[in-house]
């Protein structure tokens, strides 16, 4: 008889496992302890996925076993996705392997004989959105007692619950991944600020500008600093500013225009119970790539620009004027206006603010960089 105990910390452990490094370690240790059983294992799916992105959360290392009698006996019809399972319902070894035999359940036969097993339990639960996971116990000895079929079907229940969890916290982090993919690309990164400047928490974009872009860095207090007197005022003032009135406006500031960087201050409107002290403020930092060669031979490329071309647009587009680029580059006003207008023409831009929006809404804005 299991008991109570025993069971409470079952549930306990399948609603933490999701959060375990393996997944579910600790619930696959009790539960073996209180069944018995050799092995056990999670095996989540995808509809319509192919096998090679099943997910199997085994314990010790039946997952070897599984993915390679998987290959050999079940992949030819896919025996995985059998929902002809009830849901919630455990069954036997003997229900598993079937009367008549199917080609699914020959599949099972295989497997049992191959690894000499004796005693299994598999459960079916199934998600809202249509993700199925079978939890699996397989023994090597006696069959498993009888008790063990209400346990399942408890756990089968907080299952359902969890599953739909992590189901739900995984597509959250798959769409902040691109997300935050995307917003790396574009060179953004964020960090939070209370009343004093002190840095509260950052993106690892941010880090990177902190420890590296000899502009902006952490003292060791924590607080946010500048390489000059005068930057560091103007974002003090920007800060109370921003901090005194939560509807006042965001401030926008230049830390450095080569190679590019500027922040955008904005009051803290978005609260969280993972953070240690509620922020006063949120920095935005961005800083480009238009540098390296790169972005240059890239942007030739997208609009069949020379590469003087290119890199006048660059230039042009980082906020230069033509008698700075000119100066830059070491050539006369005159050539540098002339390839203004062929990058004008061949980038169909109908002025310079046209050319700016062109460029920097185009894909090369979150193209790898080499930076």
């Amino acid at each position: 008889m299991i008991e109570r105990d025993m069971e409470l910390s079952l549930i306990c452990a399948l609603i933490d496992g999701g959060l375990e490094s393996p997944k579910w370690t600790t619930f696959f240790a009790l539960l073996q302890r209180a069944t018995g059983a050799e092995h056990v294992m999670l095996t989540i799916r995808i509809p319509g996925r192919p096998y090679e992105e099943v997910i199997t959360l085994p314990s010790g290392d039946l997952e070897e076993k599984v993915q390679a009698t998987y290959r050999q006996y079940f992949h030819p019809h896919d025996g995985m996705v059998d929902t002809a399972m009830i849901e919630g319902r455990p069954y036997s070894l003997d229900e598993m392997l079937g009367q008549p035999v199917t080609p699914n359940q020959q599949a099972h036969r295989n497997v049992v004989e191959l690894n000499g097993i004796t005693a299994a339990r598999m459960v079916r639960i199934e998600e809202t959105t249509g993700v199925n996971a079978w939890l699996i116990l397989v023994g090597y000895g006696d069959d498993f007692t009888s008790d063990l079929d209400g346990l399942l079907i408890t756990v089968a229940r907080v299952l359902k619950g969890v599953l739909r969890q992590y189901v739900a916290l995984e597509r959250e982090r798959f769409e902040a991944s691109l997300t935050g993919e995307a917003a790396r690309r574009l060179q953004f990164g964020w960090l939070t600020l209370d009343r004093a400047g002190t840095v509260l928490d950052c993106d690892s974009r941010a880090a990177q500008v902190l420890a590296q872009s000899g502009v902006l860095s952490r003292s060791t207090t924590g607080r946010l600093t500048c390489s000059t007197p005068e930057l560091e005022r103007e974002i003090r003032e920007a800060l109370s500013h921003v901090v005194a009135n939560a509807a006042s406006r965001p401030r926008a500031i230049t830390l450095s225009r080569n190679p590019w960087l500027d922040m955008l201050l904005v009051p803290a409107d978005r609260k969280s119970i993972s953070t240690k002290a509620k922020p006063a403020a949120i920095a935005y930092v961005h800083g480009d790539s238009w540098s390296s060669v790169q972005c240059r031979d890239q942007l030739a490329e997208l609009f069949r620009l020379l590469p003087r071309e290119a890199e006048i647009a660059l230039a042009l587009c980082r906020g230069m004027t033509i008698a700075e680029v000119a100066s830059d580059l070491g050539l006369t006003v005159g050539t540098t206006r002339n390839y203004s207008k062929s990058i004008y023409a061949k980038t169909g831009a109908r002025g310079l603010p046209d050319l700016v929006r062109l460029v920097m809404r185009s894909v090369l804005a979150i193209g790898p960089s080499s930076i």
